[in-house]
């Protein structure tokens, strides 16, 4: 064999072995689709060089706090949001001189959540923060600035030397990552629809926002590793006339003016703007409230984080020189960036915000993508109207356009198709213990109406999503089990509540766009998902009438805020 041909053997088979490395580190590497980081992170590679204008770095506040399409819908902006659970200042650092390795022509403005300038998280989030960093000098001098040996180096360097040891805990998540399709039009975002007043009875047990800032608390003493990535940052924003603004998502317990007081001491020191959402004026300019805008009290849902982007998108054009890219046939890929979003959260929250359940299925039947679960339970019939049933019978819902009072109803709905089930109520249940307690002549009267409970009985279909995707889904009425249950992949999505419950998959991206309840037996429509906007709808139709439901709750804690603010504000006039 002469030398050349032995070199090029050596040469192919280094290629071999290093495709072979990098594929057997994929498969090992965890995907890590909480948060949307698989989508955020992945999709970032997607973009077009040098298009992206603004970037968005921080924690999962970040990740659930703004929303780049609507920049762009809106404002005409193209940004990205770059936020990673619990993301380390060190990764913020090196993600936006990434950004600025791919993006250097364009990008004018990185927006850095300072959640993280308090702590240096674990490992694991230095890890979700830069795995998924293409190979390039940036990651490099990431993995060295974090790492203390070489071993170290080559594991985040090479997923595999870090990785290999997992295999006993592969699951079918490893097995699916190939076909996982990257949500392109989130660009970074994180969809989230929990509502904090949900975790209140009253609404008054609620915490609410401190309002003003307390200028004389003493400063928090902030993390020295994030401290100094943070002057790395400032350093290199300034280095390439890039401007850099600090800001702080609203969150409801995790922040107080000492926080604020040590971040504004930074923000003074290198003239850096710090828009904190905690306090005025920026509170009460963004129209942000905690019981309806915030997931947990923390993180946003999305109609918090549609709130601060609509303040941010007035903020970066009017005080930033955002550029208006809507008519660039540059952006053309942002259309179609923006179609994506809105055929996933648009979708979602179309179904979010429909409070009738006519309106609901009509709507997630005409989605070529999804798939529709429903089940019923105790009983669904009480309060639907002629309207709703025929709407059910045009959507080819025969047995749900007739179902009777406590009647036991599923269906599946895929690709236009219905599969229905029903079974009529069987009378009442009478547990086992329960029979010698009753009055015997009464039993005998009306046996027919009497079951024991070991005879009630559930009705339930199984099947398979996109050819290998279990579902099981169940349902008994009152009297034959009282569930509505819908398992997929052995996980459970359905809320088990009164009335018609549905769960919405789309089998293009295998995820639960919604899950949804509508108490059928007691009102013919829901409250909506959005209670202000119904709370001063519902105060301008019934002016002096009651309130009902969750409106309630939420009329007491904006009673509540008031009060608090007034007080604050009052003690401050006296001070003065």
């Amino acid at each position: 064999m002469c030398k050349k041909q032995a070199t090029l053997r050596i040469i192919g088979f280094a290629i071999i072995l290093g495709l072979t490395i990098s594929a057997t580190g994929k498969f090992y590497q965890p995907v890590w689709r909480d948060w949307n980081n698989y989508d955020t992170l992945h999709g970032f590679y997607k973009e077009p060089k040098n298009t992206v204008e603004t970037i968005f770095l921080g924690a999962s506040i970040t990740a659930n706090g703004f929303i780049p399409a609507e920049l762009y819908r809106d404002y005409g902006i193209c940004a990205y949001n770059l936020g990673t659970e619990q993301q380390p200042m060190l990764g913020s650092y090196y993600w936006t001189k990434e950004t600025y390795r791919l993006h250097g022509k364009t990008l004018k403005t990185v927006i850095l959540d300072t959640s993280m300038l308090r702590r240096s998280p674990i490992e694991a989030f230095y890890r979700k923060a830069i795995d998924a960093m293409h190979f390039s000098k940036n990651k490099i001098e990431a993995v060295r600035d974090y790492t203390d040996s070489l071993n170290d180096e080559i594991s985040y360097l090479f997923p595999i030397f870090s990785y290999h040891s997992r295999w006993s805990a592969t699951n079918y998540s490893d097995f699916r990552k190939s076909r996982y399709l990257v949500k392109s039009g989130t660009r970074g975002f994180n969809f989230a629809t929990g509502r904090y007043i949900d975790y209140s009875s009253v609404g008054t047990d609620l915490a609410v926002p401190s309002y003003l800032i307390n200028y004389n608390a003493l400063e928090t003493t902030l993390d020295e590793d994030s401290l100094y990535y943070l002057s790395r940052l400032i350093d290199f924003t300034k280095a390439h006339n890039i401007r850099l603004i600090l800001t702080k998502t609203p969150v409801i317990s995790s922040w107080s003016s000492n926080d604020h007081n040590a971040v504004a001491k930074i923000a003074d020191k290198y003239n850096l703007s710090f828009i904190d959402f905690n306090f005025e004026p920026y509170l009460s300019e963004s129209g942000y409230n905690h019981a309806i805008d915030s997931a947990d009290g923390g993180h946003m849902n999305y109609q918090g984080a549609s709130r601060i982007t609509k303040w941010f998108g007035r903020y970066l054009s009017q005080n930033c020189g955002a550029t208006d890219v809507r008519n660039d046939f540059r952006y053309a890929f942002m259309n179609e960036s923006l179609k994506n979003y809105e055929d996933t959260v648009g979708f979602a929250m179309s179904l979010k915000n429909e409070d009738d359940i006519a309106g609901y299925i009509d709507k997630a039947v005409r989605n070529p993508d999804c798939e529709i679960f429903i089940a019923v339970k105790d009983d669904a019939s009480g309060a639907l109207t002629d309207r709703q049933r025929s709407v059910f019978r045009e959507a080819g819902l025969i047995s749900l356009a007739a179902i009777q009072f406590r009647s036991s109803y599923l269906a599946v709905i895929n690709n236009g198709k219905v599969s229905e089930k029903d079974e009529p109520d069987r009378g009442e249940v009478i547990a086992e213990n329960d029979w010698q307690q009753n009055d015997i002549e009464n039993a005998e009267l009306n046996k027919e109406n009497i079951i024991n409970q070991a005879d009630a009985k559930t009705i339930s279909e199984k099947g398979v999503i996109n050819g290998d995707i279990p579902f099981v889904l169940t349902s008994g009425g009152l009297s034959n089990g009282n569930v509505a249950s819908c398992t997929i992949n052995g996980a459970e999505y359905m809320y088990n509540s009164r009335g018609i419950n549905i769960v919405v998959y789309n089998k293009k991206y295998e995820e639960i766009v919604d899950q949804a309840v509508f108490d059928t037996c007691g009102a013919s429509k829901r409250t909506s998902w959005d209670l202000s906007a119904q709370l001063y709808e519902y105060e301008r139709e019934h002016p002096g009438q009651p309130l009902p439901g969750d409106l309630i709750k939420l009329a007491n804690y904006n009673e509540l805020c008031r009060n608090t603010r007034k007080a604050m504000e009052d003690k401050v006039n006296e001070l003065h």
